[in-house]
């Protein structure tokens, strides 16, 4: 039944993302099962010690969306049984990036794909219940995928490679890519829609973009500011169709 998710999910409509009714329909997988299970390192980003990441529309913590949305990705991809899944963390675990891409070296993961949401633009506050206040801007949303160019040059080649199957793998899907307005200082567009090479002062560039020596990619996946989006990744069916599109892209990458 689960498998079937992956070959056929999809909601009919014309809007589009981020609208409640928009289609995501994500691309099927092949008939035919790889020789061996591909390793993914999956990382729920931030929830390591003093790092929350954001916070979202409603006030929520970034380190509890990607938690929640890597256990829910990690069990879709393994019931395709293509794909062995390490996490970075649970539960209560609160690991720094260090020892999160000493883990993924350790575990002979084939990738690292590390989750986030982001939080964009010329936010203002506003009231969802009487005395909470939360940042909140409905602009800009969509999902945008980050990669770094420092280090030898084959495994730069991997890195675009792989963020560019998930990038199509995403649009394909229905999933509105980032065109990257508010990023422009920080990271510099590539060819392939919705994806962004790290352009920061050296000292302040990703590590978990840079460090591993396995093709990694940093995904994220909503503006958690935008009201609409954010309702959208609510649903557990965005974060299945979010999965499937992932085992797409994945799949793509490893084949290509």
């Amino acid at each position: 039944m689960m498998m079937a998710l992956f070959m056929a999910l999809q909601v009919t409509s014309a809007a589009g993302w981020p609208h409640a009714d928009a289609a995501l329909s994500p691309p099927g997988l092949s008939q035919a099962r790889p020789p061996r299970r591909w390793h993914v390192f999956l990382d729920a980003g931030h929830g390591a010690p003093g790092n929350v990441g954001n916070f979202s529309v409603l006030c929520e913590a970034e380190e509890l969306h990607t938690l929640a949305l890597a256990e829910q990705v990690a069990a879709r991809l393994r019931e395709t049984g293509r794909f062995i899944v390490t996490l970075s963390r649970t539960g209560a675990e609160r690991p720094d990036y260090r020892e999160r891409v000493r883990a993924a070296a350790a575990s002979g993961a084939d990738v690292f794909i590390s989750l986030h949401s982001d939080a964009r633009g010329e936010a203002a506050y506003w009231h969802p219940t009487p005395g909470m206040s939360c940042l909140r801007n409905d602009t800009d949303p969509g999902m945008g995928l980050l990669v770094s160019d420092e280090g030898p040059k084959p495994r730069v080649v991997q890195r675009l490679k792989l963020a560019r199957a998930i990038s199509q793998a995403m649009g394909d899907t229905g999933f509105l890519l980032y065109g990257g307005f508010d990023w422009l200082t920080l990271y510099e567009a590539d060819a392939a829609p919705g994806v962004f090479i790290d352009r920061r002062p050296l000292r302040q560039r990703v590590f978990v973009l840079r460090a591993p020596k396995m093709p990694s990619v940093i995904v994220e996946t909503h503006h958690a500011l935008d009201f609409e989006e954010n309702a959208r990744w609510k649903n557990p069916a965005t974060a299945d169709a979010f999965a499937a599109a992932l085992a797409a892209g994945l799949e793509a990458f490893f084949k290509g």
